[in-house]
């Protein structure tokens, strides 16, 4: 590998007229032939980008594409990899795999901690406009389920990770509501702020 070419892997992308950096992983199995991206869990890929971004010389770069080369055994020698909490963009669809693997590292970790009674279930669901006729709420509800019930879909699902529980909206009202309040009452507890 050229100790030159480490700037290679930036790309950009730019919304609302404001310009984002980030490391390209399409761009690394060229440095790096061992380290083929696409094997990688969809958690790992996050995390090695965001090493990546961190690195201060090509060392330091060289030295992560190695550990995520062979992340199997660089697990076994014992060897950390750096977390660094961040906000994460990922479309809707394909996001859903990452966001099982990183609640799945989570929870790990948290019984490693050995922290009890700690539960967290991500779940999608589909909110409409205020006002919205009950008739057209149930109308849309029953599509929905039915799509997802459909033997493509869940075999889709399925292999990407996620169990697949369709709620009618009577049903859906019950889990929403009890998150909120659930998750309101940790975020007043810690005392967290919106930067917005």
């Amino acid at each position: 590998m050229n100790p030159s070419l480490s700037t290679n892997f930036w790309d950009h992308f730019s919304c609302n007229l404001k310009e984002y950096r980030f490391i390209s992983l399409a761009r690394l199995n060229r440095f790096n032939p061992e380290l083929n991206v696409t094997s990688l869990p969809y958690c790992l890929r996050i995390i090695l980008e965001s090493n990546l971004r961190h690195c201060q010389n090509d060392l330091e770069v060289f030295k992560v594409l190695n550990l995520f080369s062979d992340w199997q055994e660089s697990a076994k020698r014992g060897e950390s990899i750096s977390i660094y909490p961040t906000r994460v963009l990922l479309q809707d669809y394909t996001g859903i795999p990452v966001l099982v693997d990183l609640c799945s590292l989570r929870q790990v970790a948290i019984e490693e901690l050995g922290i009890k009674g700690f539960y967290y279930e991500p779940w999608y669901g589909f909110l409409a406009p205020a006002g919205t006729p009950d008739a057209d709420l149930d109308k849309l509800s029953a599509i929905i389920v039915d799509a997802a019930n459909a033997p493509e879909m869940t075999k889709k699902l399925t292999s990407d990770g996620i169990e697949v529980r369709p709620l009618t909206r009577q049903k859906f009202i019950p889990v929403f509501n009890a998150d909120i309040k659930k998750w309101s009452e940790v975020i007043k507890a810690l005392g967290i702020k919106s930067n917005n």
